[in-house]
């Protein structure tokens, strides 16, 4: 096995390299540290210097000690997993020169290429937008609610952004920006219920500061859909405790997550309070170029606690989403209804658990959770909530996950063989397409994906056309969860036809975004910050994403076979859809072309031409080859229908016999231009271009 070592030394890193691992090193490399470097460009001094040489395998022979990993170095006065970092980097494993002396480098490099493509693993403090990354990427969820993989100890600032969100929970705030009033719609971020932490003698709740911090690792294990984040952590008055958070969200009863909290004292005795929360006064503020829009989209109703539970009750502001969160806090160690104390503040209900502890003693407390959101008025929703609260528990939520994560690993899992990044990343996206979508399966949320899942803000939570990317998976593994995300457009036909008809036009216009009610959410206008200008948003033309949805319900049909949904649903779908593109075919009798306007492709780079009095652009490749394929493909398949099923479709999308007569000529007759440097050339599109 083709191997190098790394040792650490004082600002050096010593490697030696070897063809063979049975046999003295091959070549020697040392490699200074550069402080004024981040640990990225000084560890890609490594990958320079053995360029060329190929490399199975790495060992670190001088690594420290710790439980959650064993391939950490001390260097210049900082700790770095050069393990971690050269897997991501050098897509090798790495392993620890005691593992190798006690099961043998074999074995060692198998085991630890297994755990790497099972796990995604962040270590060290991180802040800013790079950390919000990482909380995205540490989502848990099932499809029902996302959580972000924040800490469980922080608040919504600058570095962190605990977030919560329900699937198909929006709501539409209105802000006055520079005399214009501005309407947005957002996935609503709930009141953050996974708020656990502790405080010695009283002091307040611990929050994470990088000068407490001496070490964190945080560890998604893909096999079980659980989230581990350990802290070490010395407070400003000395007191150092070890602080583990384990966080699992329920697969099958998707109203419930949980989350185990381990706190252990290192070096004292004493009070030691436990602080859980839901906190009610969050806002949408994820991202940071929103944050002049009207971000609060929250009324609390009420708050109440009995015993070890608390409970928050409230509504979206416009859309009256009513939700329910109940909380119970519980631990092995004492019982904590009778050394809780609960108090109200600002729309956060706070539990106070107060007990003495001693050194190197572990305590452990659980706090389960319930989410429940439903119209506004329903008084089923806070028994609902209780009574799920009530069976909950952290080993059984742990369990469920285990069982749910294995049958999709059993089921759906991609197989990777000689490539541990491709196998883990893989993994990684298999992750966050049930994360997003398993409780879809259940056919009783009317919902989505979205752009980017229920795992942020970001694109404000809107559904564009990101299902095409998924559909395939989703209806070969997966069915209902593709047959939900196609249902959610049918049941908003109606806006897509009204849509149409605001523009001049036929048939079923789907918005560019969409949200709760299936109206376009892109703005028509946006700020410009430099100059002060409102300038029209030109992105709402990418009218493809209605090709994209037609495309969807062919795809779902041909992988499914499922021909009950064609015939119920998506055969009106598409002939609608057609009904539209032929409305957006306008003719030249001269050139006996037909032309499309007015219309943005994918490539968001050019949404006009310049010094344009139109916006978007005429006759976008994508978008002229797209119609014609789906002309062709829609006429095939209406040859193949029964005349009942085909008399009710074209009754309910306000179509006939001509539509087929019109497809036919604009798709052979549809103008499409090429250039290049020596020529321009404008050709009609053929579907036989196009099979």
């Amino acid at each position: 096995m083709r191997t190098f070592a790394i040792r650490a030394r004082d600002g050096v890193m010593e490697l030696n390299y070897s063809e063979d691992s049975n046999k003295p090193p091959f070549r020697k490399f040392m490699i200074t540290y550069n402080p004024k470097f981040s640990i990225g460009d000084n560890l890609e001094n490594i990958k320079a210097a053995l360029t060329g040489l190929p490399v199975d395998a790495a060992i670190i022979e001088n690594s420290l000690n710790y439980e959650f990993s064993d391939t950490i170095i001390g260097i210049n006065h900082q700790k770095i997993d050069i393990g971690l970092a050269i897997a991501n980097m050098m897509n090798i494993p790495v392993v620890n020169l005691n593992k190798v002396k006690a099961v043998g480098l074999q074995k060692a490099v198998s085991e630890k290429a297994d755990y790497l493509k099972w796990h995604l693993d962040y270590y060290g403090e991180y802040s800013g937008k790079r950390n919000y990354g990482q909380e995205a990427m540490l989502t848990i969820g099932n499809g029902y609610f996302g959580l972000r993989g924040a800490y469980v100890e922080s608040n919504a600032d600058q570095d962190n952004y605990p977030g919560m969100y329900v699937a198909g929970v929006y709501n539409q705030l209105t802000t006055n920006i520079n005399g214009r009033d501005v309407v947005n719609e957002d996935l609503v971020n709930l009141p953050n219920s996974q708020f656990i932490s502790f405080g010695v003698d009283h002091q307040k709740p611990f929050k994470i500061k990088k000068e407490d911090i001496q070490d964190i690792y945080r560890s998604l294990d893909l096999k079980t859909g659980v989230l581990t984040t350990t802290l070490h952590i010395q407070l400003s008055t000395g007191h150092i405790l070890q602080v583990r958070a384990t966080k699992v969200a329920n697969m099958t009863n998707w109203h419930r997550y949980a989350i185990k909290y381990e706190i252990k004292p290192i070096n004292f005795s004493g009070s030691l309070q436990v602080y859980s929360e839901i906190d009610g006064s969050v806002i949408n503020g994820n991202v940071e170029r929103y944050a002049d829009f009207n971000q609060h989209h929250l009324d609390i109703i009420g708050m109440s606690a009995h015993d070890n539970q608390i409970s928050m009750a409230g509504q979206t502001k416009t859309s009256k989403v009513a939700f329910v969160i109940n909380a119970k806090l519980d631990s092995p160690d004492l019982d904590p209804a009778k050394v809780i104390n609960t108090d109200t503040e600002n729309q956060i209900i706070r539990q106070t658990l107060n007990l003495n502890v001693e050194p190197e003693s572990s305590y452990e407390f659980e706090k389960n959770v319930s989410i429940f959101t439903g119209d506004s008025g329903d008084n089923s929703l806070e028994e609902a909530a209780q009574k799920e609260l009530n069976a909950s528990s952290f080993q059984d939520t742990l369990a469920d996950s285990q069982k749910f994560w294995k049958n999709v690993w059993q089921k759906s899992d991609i197989q990777i063989t000689n490539d541990i990044t491709s196998q883990k990343l893989t993994r990684v996206n298999i992750y966050h397409l049930l994360v997003t979508g398993a409780a879809l399966a259940s056919g009783k949320l009317d919902a989505s994906v979205g752009a980017r899942g229920l795992h942020g803000e970001a694109y404000r939570g809107h559904i564009f056309w990101d299902v095409t990317f998924d559909l395939p998976f989703y209806a070969i593994h997966y069915p209902a969860i593709a047959k939900q995300c196609l249902l959610y457009r049918y049941n908003r036909i109606g806006e897509a036809r009204k849509y149409a008809k605001s523009e001049d036009k036929q048939g079923a216009m789907f918005p560019w975004q969409s949200g709760m009610y299936g109206d376009e959410q892109s703005q028509f206008v946006h700020l410009n910050p430099v100059s002060g200008n409102w300038d029209p948003d030109n992105s709402r033309l990418q009218r493809h994403v209605s090709i994209s949805v037609a495309y969807d319900v062919l795809k779902y049909v041909q992988i499914t076979g499922d021909d009950s949904f064609m015939a119920k649903y998506g055969l009106e779908m598409l002939l609608s859809i057609c009904k539209f593109w032929v409305s957006m075919a306008s003719y030249d009798k001269k050139a006996d072309r037909y032309d499309i306007h007015n219309v943005m492709g994918p490539d968001e780079f050019h949404e006009e031409y310049p010094n344009a009095d139109e916006q978007g652009l005429t006759n976008n490749a994508y978008t002229n080859i797209m119609v014609s394929w789906l002309f062709d493909k829609v006429a095939t398949l209406v040859s193949n229908q029964k005349t009942a099923v085909l008399k009710a479709a074209n009754e309910k999308a306000g179509t006939d016999e001509k539509l087929l007569t019109q497809m036919h000529d604009i798709a052979h007759k549809l103008r499409l231009d090429i250039n290049d440097e020596a020529s321009s050339v404008s050709l009609p599109v053929t579907s036989t271009s196009l099979s």
